[in-house]
C-alpha cells in the first residue's frame, strides 16, 4: 500500500499535517522544533574576517548566557563599525535553563548552515529564537512570519475565530503591561465538550509595554491571513510571538494558565 505523503506549507515548503498530542515527557525531552529563518541576502562577511571573529564571540556569549532564569539575553561584540555585531536570544517561558541552552546551541549550528556568510541572521524554533545583525539596533517588529501549524479545519468556524480573537487580545492586553521578568501569558479555554483551545503570547522582558502591545497586535491581526479556520497557528516576530493549538504545546506544569475560566 502506498504511503500518503504529508502536505507542505506553500510558503516555506515545510511538511505539515496532523499533529499528535504531546505528552509532558515529549515536551521535556524532544529536540527543538525548527520553525523558520531569515537573513539579509545582501550583506555578507568574508571567511576569517574581523566580523566573523566578532560573530563567533557573540554567539559564544549568547550560548553562555542562555541559562539565565528569564530566558533572555542581548549583547554585542566588536568596537567599531562595520565589524560590530549585536544579537539576542529569547526562549519560551516554560523551558528550563538547560532546555533553553540546548535550543540556542541547535540554533547556532543551524543558522550557520542555513546562512553561512550572512551578516544578518534570525532563526526561530517553537522553543526559542536567535538573532544577530551588523545594524545599529535590532528591529522588534520586522521581519515576521505567520504560519499554520495544522492542515485540519475547525468546526463552527465563526465561533472558533471569535473565541481565538478574544482570548489572544485579552492575553496581549494583560501581559504587554506585565512587570515580571517573563512577559509570557497562556490561556486554556474550552471550545467544545471535548476540545480545549490553548493560547500563548510572549514578548522579550526588556520591551516596553507600548512596544510589546504593538508587536502582539501585529501578530494577532495577522492570524486571519494565515490560519483562519485552522486548528493551529503561530506568528513569529524577532522578540515576540503568539501561538494557538487544540492540544497543549507548552509545559502545563511549568506555567499556570494566565487567564482562568470566566475572565475573558
Amino acid at each position: 500500500m502506498a504511503t500518503k505523503k504529508p502536505k507542505k506549507d506553500a510558503r516555506s515548503g515545510r511538511k505539515i499535517g496532523k499533529v499528535k498530542l504531546k505528552t509532558l515527557a515529549n515536551l521535556q525531552h524532544a529536540a527543538p522544533t525548527y520553525a523558520d529563518h531569515t537573513g539579509s541576502n545582501s550583506s555578507f562577511f568574508t571567511p576569517n574576517s574581523t566580523y566573523q571573529a566578532n560573530l563567533n564571540l557573540l554567539l559564544s556569549a549568547l550560548y553562555s548566557n542562555a541559562t539565565r532564569p528569564n530566558g533572555f539575553y542581548t549583547t554585542k561584540a566588536g568596537q567599531a563599525p562595520p565589524d560590530v555585531v549585536i544579537g539576542r536570544l529569547l526562549c519560551r517561558a516554560d523551558l528550563t535553563p538547560d532546555l533553553c541552552q540546548n535550543c540556542i546551541s541547535t540554533a547556532m549550528t543551524d543558522i550557520r548552515n542555513r546562512c553561512p556568510p550572512d551578516k544578518v541572521g534570525l532563526i526561530w524554533y517553537d522553543e526559542c529564537a536567535l538573532q544577530y545583525s551588523n545594524e545599529s539596533y535590532l528591529n522588534d517588529q520586522v521581519p515576521f512570519e505567520n504560519l499554520p501549524t495544522s492542515t485540519q479545519n475547525v468546526l463552527e468556524l465563526d465561533r472558533f475565530n471569535a473565541l481565538l480573537s478574544t482570548t489572544m487580545k485579552s492575553l496581549a492586553t494583560r501581559f504587554a503591561n506585565s512587570q515580571s521578568d517573563k512577559k509570557f501569558g497562556s490561556a486554556e479555554v474550552k471550545f467544545t465538550g471535548s476540545q480545549t483551545l490553548y493560547c500563548m503570547v510572549q514578548c522579550s522582558p526588556e520591551m516596553s509595554a507600548d512596544l510589546c502591545m504593538r508587536c502582539l497586535e501585529i501578530a494577532v491581526g495577522s492570524l486571519p491571513q494565515c490560519c483562519s479556520g485552522k486548528q493551529g497557528g503561530k506568528v513569529l516576530l524577532p522578540s515576540s510571538n503568539i501561538r494557538y493549538e487544540l492540544y497543549p504545546f507548552y509545559n502545563l506544569t511549568a506555567v499556570s494558565p494566565s487567564l482562568p475560566p470566566g475572565t475573558l
